[in-house]
């Protein structure tokens, strides 16, 4: 395996969201295929809800954290929303310094060629640093959510300090953490 490239924010162009679908037609059933067109809209308003991995040109992952309003946040958590896969872009919100950031985690997605591999790390670690980058300019990050759909999803949500919430009716599991034990959990198993 050739050394994985991290994309984040404005390193990724909104037409490269497109090699996504085809991504999640090898990982997920169809119910779970990403909206591309939800997750572009997302995108222009907020460059910085994702992270892609590619070696050569070839994307091998990607993970889409959302900063989402609070209602939304409530709504998901209190299992409101049946798929997260339409929320609607004036409820994802831009970064502003001192303002307080809850995450949605919407997808973590490996091409199945590359699971059992570094590319996780490079995923994480995508992830990691550019939060960091935006807690240097002000922003916070408080509680993250995330409704996992597989067995791998489910092991990494417990790895990284995440606690389950409930079971939902939709056969996935809501897991819930602070993005300072996310991260802390990530600097002990990851980096």
């Amino acid at each position: 395996m050739s050394k994985l490239t991290i994309l984040n924010g404005k390193k990724i162009r909104p037409e490269m969201i497109k090699a996504i679908i085809d991504l999640d037609k090898k990982v997920y059933e169809e119910k779970y295929w990403t909206n591309i067109d939800f997750m572009t809209k997302w995108f222009l308003k907020n460059p910085y809800i994702i992270t892609m991995i590619y070696d050569k040109e070839d994307l091998v992952g990607y993970f889409c954290y959302l900063p989402i309003e609070d209602e939304s946040y409530s709504e998901i958590r209190k299992g409101e929303v049946f798929q997260d896969l339409t929320i609607p872009v004036e409820n994802i919100k831009k970064y502003k310094k001192g303002e307080i950031n809850n995450l949605y985690l919407f997808s973590i997605v490996l091409d199945p060629k590359y699971q059992g591999t570094d590319a996780l790390r490079y995923l994480l670690r995508g992830f990691y640093d550019n939060t960091r980058q935006l807690k240097e300019k002000g922003v916070i990050f408080n509680k993250i959510l995330g409704d996992v759909v597989s067995d791998k999803g489910y092991k990494l949500a417990k790895s990284l300090g995440f606690d389950k919430v409930y079971d939902t009716e939709y056969n996935s599991v809501m897991f819930e953490s602070y993005y300072d034990n996310m991260i802390e959990k990530y600097e002990e198993e990851y980096k």
